[in-house]
């Protein structure tokens, strides 16, 4: 009777193989556990995902509207029915997420300006676009965020802006050259064109402009791309550019 206990424990603790090696009967179950754990660990990530969109897509809105120095992490927390373990797990500072919110503002903004740069049509019709977008997206930006930015995170204000000033220098250039090929440009080199329109931008991106002029953003910006467009584009150019402001399509 012990000999045949004795061959039963030692049958458990090491199961069957096969003429291969491999266990009988085991490879199936643990087929299956690693299955239920990929899928495990997928939902887990879609989770992640979803709830790391959430709080940078509600921070994104809210900061842009209100600022972010007087917002803080409970009052993100309480707003989104979330726990602020839950913010710190992706986000471990305020000032990671302001970070991630502008790069996320500052992409969004990119990926539209190169669909109107790769579109089949006229250079006038491009810088026409491409101002609209740039000016949307400053719109976009209330003054107590920009005032918070250069107060409270001047280093991530000269990101933005360092990422302004290359986006405008690259891909406004090409449009620029394209206009003078087309024969819409005058003849003016396109280092001065850019100077002008990034300073200018500088200028009026500024809280203490709006409050010392009495001008808004939106009238200031519009008055710079009439003079701007006005100064670089040639007759022809010009009876483009009036179309377009009038709603008058090709």
């Amino acid at each position: 009777m012990s000999q045949i206990k004795k061959e039963k424990s030692i049958s458990a603790a090491f199961p069957k193989e096969s003429h291969h090696g491999v266990q009988v009967g085991g490879s199936k179950n643990a087929d299956i556990s690693a299955n239920k754990a990929g899928e495990l660990n997928d939902k887990n990530i879609h989770t992640d995902k979803e709830e790391m969109e959430k709080i940078l897509g509600f921070a994104r809105e809210t900061f842009l509207k209100e600022g972010f120095y007087k917002i803080t992490m409970d009052d993100i927390a309480a707003r989104l029915h979330m726990s602020k373990k839950t913010i710190y797990k992706y986000f471990p500072s305020k000032e990671e997420l302001v970070k991630d919110v502008m790069k996320t503002h500052m992409r969004l903004t990119l990926e539209k300006i190169k669909i109107h740069i790769c579109q089949d049509s006229n250079a006038v019709e491009k810088l026409f676009d491409i101002f609209n977008i740039v000016g949307q997206n400053i719109l976009k930006v209330n003054e107590k965020m920009i005032m918070d930015l250069q107060y409270y995170s001047p280093a991530i204000w000269k990101e933005v802006d360092d990422f302004r000033t290359k986006q405008i220098t690259a891909n406004f250039s090409k449009i620029f050259e394209q206009g003078k090929t087309e024969g819409y440009f005058i003849n003016i080199k396109t280092g001065i064109v850019l100077s002008v329109f990034i300073a200018s931008i500088r200028a009026i991106v500024n809280p203490e402009y709006a409050l010392n002029s009495g001008i808004n953003l939106q009238e200031s910006f519009t008055a710079i791309i009439e003079i701007l467009m006005n100064g670089i584009l040639n007759e022809k150019g010009k009876k483009i550019f009036n179309k377009l402001k009038n709603g008058v399509t090709k």
